[in-house]
């Protein structure tokens, strides 16, 4: 084998190790669940909406007309902890277990930390008044 073909193997051998170690450190890591305490800082109303799906390409094989999909109503709560991790967290319900909730309420999440190594955040996955909490 010449040289130049030992160089391009390398090469080639050090590119895919670099798009391996990439595609490990994007592909992104989850926490155990962890709890913290918070103040409800707002309450937001989304109402019901619609979003549009278009096809694109030219094998659509069928699907030529945009698809319609509902998005339901929902409130959307902007969260401080006052624990760690700190830090305000937005967390959106239905309608009907949003009523249960209203600016300045104490309450308990659940979450978990998502991310890669470019940015980790913070995924709500429970909401509960702190004082149903503590009756638990």
């Amino acid at each position: 084998m010449s040289t130049n073909s030992i160089s391009l193997i390398a090469i080639l051998a050090a590119v895919l190790i670099l798009l391996a170690a990439g595609g490990f450190a994007l592909g992104g890591s989850t926490s155990a669940h962890q709890t913290a305490t918070g103040t409800i800082l707002s309450k937001e109303h989304k109402p019901p909406g619609t979003y549009t799906q278009t096809p694109a390409g030219s094998r659509r094989e069928g699907f030529w007309t945009p698809t319609a999909i509902p998005i339901a109503e929902c409130f959307i709560f902007e969260i401080q902890l006052d624990s760690p991790p700190g830090g305000i967290v937005r967390y959106s319900t239905n309608v009907i277990l949003g009523r249960r909730f209203e600016k300045g309420n104490q309450v308990e999440l659940d979450y978990e930390v998502r991310g890669t190594i470019l940015g980790k955040r913070a995924y709500v996955l429970d909401l509960r008044l702190k004082e149903a909490a503590k009756s638990k």
